[in-house]
């Protein structure tokens, strides 16, 4: 039999890659489909210089040059899939490196690390059947939720910055249609979502089977979905960690909610939507331990987030306003441990968060592991590390979107950030006798962490050849200009900081 080949370039919004459909027999054969998807990434950054503790450490990466390969392949059929995703050749290959000591930092920023180990990462090796009314999956997946708050797959594009991780596991899963019905089929038997499975651990932002850090996941979700975008849907967790080096422990019972809704503007040709998702953890840890308790402690945390956007005809205005807020921390000395953190992949600008508090969050680990600083470091010291994650704070972004030309789009945002906590460096303030204590060893004189305005220009879009099959290449230019807040401005004053990054990127 001749072999055809039907490509399509299948680019949704957000998703990481396109889809090349490669279907022997034709398209209409019924036969299996291979599909290729992918995206080869190179980017440039140049960063101000910034002070992670009062030791005389700074993050020390100028100018640096970093690359990700992403490549994907799966055999898809009528009522099955078969596929493997790997990032290859990913992390720096040249400019400056890390100048925090230590390899605790996941993205390996302390070395050139494209070529070595690090920079090979399985992201999935999963296969999938699919009936009428039930859909097995099982093997090593990427996995996400509602706005990507707690569960992120790392393969959405951030609003500003760069997406570099993806929490990765090893699932075994079923998802039911319970209105499903053979004889009188239930109008909205589709829309209606069971899904229960069991979890693995690979990788995600607290746990690491390479740093011997077991953990499993129970988990069951109900999602209300429909063909015009809107969602509600409830997802649950239950948790079991260990930490096989220490022999510790954590269990956790994780509720999220999240709703999407959509809607037109009367008839104005404007739309509208509402989204959010909110989120507790309960449970107990010995993962690390309170001044005031040596036993276990008590875990009890919240977050949530929302958006709001407003969009013109044909999406070439949008208005967005984005919040979010994590609990924190009120008495570290006591028993209960409210700290809340978001996935290290949900983004809150560029500068604040992804650079300066999570380099600070690194130096922290450093000095705690010194042991000419009192011996062993204390447990669960690797717990400290954030990655960039936004936690225990407010914030609020306000993003006005723009889209004149098919192949051009700006954004433009401010985000604005709070403690919601007293601020209480690790290190200094444990040195301190508890006392609130930011990275320079001084009393923070407020709760304000920082401003922030984001700005990005995006070019591109399709190749000229191939019609509607061709891949698309993209360059995109942004800013991160961050005025540091009072909690962690210096009391001689803080410079402003600068984050300007260049992205070229193939996706097919």
């Amino acid at each position: 039999m001749a072999l055809s080949c039907v490509v399509a370039v299948l680019l949704a919004s957000g998703s990481a890659g396109a889809v090349v459909k490669i279907t022997p027999g034709g398209p209409d054969s019924g036969r299996s489909t291979v599909e290729l998807s992918g995206e080869y990434r190179l980017q440039g950054s140049l960063l101000s210089e910034l002070a992670v503790d009062a030791e005389g450490t700074f993050l020390g990466q100028r100018a640096y040059l970093d690359q990700r390969l992403r490549f994907g392949i799966g055999l898809v059929g009528d009522n099955y899939r078969f596929g493997v995703e790997w990032d290859l050749f990913s992390g720096q290959i040249a400019g400056d490196l890390w100048q925090i000591p230590g390899s605790i930092d996941d993205r390996n920023r302390q070395k050139y690390g494209a070529l070595s180990a690090d920079g090979f990462v399985p992201r999935l090796a999963a296969a999938r059947f699919q009936g009428p009314w039930v859909t097995v999956e099982a093997g090593l997946i990427t996995s996400h939720w509602g706005l990507g708050m707690l569960s992120n797959d790392g393969a959405h594009d951030p609003w500003f910055g760069r997406s570099d991780f993806g929490d990765r596991v090893l699932r075994v899963r079923g998802t039911f249609k319970p209105l499903y019905g053979r004889k009188q089929p239930h109008p909205q038997r589709d829309r209606l979502l069971l899904t229960v499975g069991a979890d693995w651990v690979v990788d995600d932002e607290m746990a690491s089977f390479s740093r011997q850090q077991l953990a499993f996941q129970a988990l069951a979700s109900l999602l209300y979905a429909d063909p015009d975008g809107r969602r509600l849907g409830i997802y649950s967790v239950y948790r079991n960690q260990r930490e096989l080096l220490e022999d510790r422990q954590t269990h956790a019972v994780v509720l999220d909610v999240y709703g999407d809704l959509p809607f037109p503007i009367w008839d104005s040709g404007w739309s509208g939507r509402v989204a959010l998702e909110a989120a507790t953890i309960l449970g107990s840890t010995n993962r690390s331990l309170s001044y005031n308790e040596r036993e276990a402690l008590v875990v009890a945390q919240g977050g949530i987030t929302a958006q709001v956007s407003v969009r013109g005809p044909g999406d070439k205005l949008q208005f967005h306003l984005r919040g979010g807020w994590a609990s924190g921390d009120q008495s570290p000395d006591d028993e209960v441990v409210q700290g809340f953190l978001f996935d290290r992949d949900f983004d809150v600008g560029m500068v604040l968060f992804d650079q300066l508090t999570g380099g600070v969050a690194a130096a922290s680990h450093v000095l705690l592991s010194d042991p000419d600083n009192g011996g062993a470091p204390p447990d669960g010291v690797d717990a400290l590390v954030t990655e960039g994650a936004f936690g225990s704070g407010l914030f609020l972004q306000p993003i006005v979107q723009l889209r004149p030309l098919s192949w051009l789009e700006a954004r433009i945002g401010l985000a604005v950030a709070v403690s919601s906590a007293p601020l209480r460096h690790p290190f200094y303030s444990f040195r301190a006798g508890g006392t609130v204590r930011n990275h320079h060893n001084e009393e923070p004189a407020g709760a304000l962490l920082g401003s922030e305005l984001n700005w990005a220009l995006q070019f591109g879009g399709a190749l000229p050849f191939g019609g509607d099959m061709a891949p698309r290449l993209e360059a995109l230019l942004q800013g991160g200009h961050l005025f540091v807040g009072d909690a962690l401005a210096h009391s001689s004053g803080s410079d402003p900081i600068h984050h300007l990054m260049g992205t070229a990127r193939l996706r097919w």
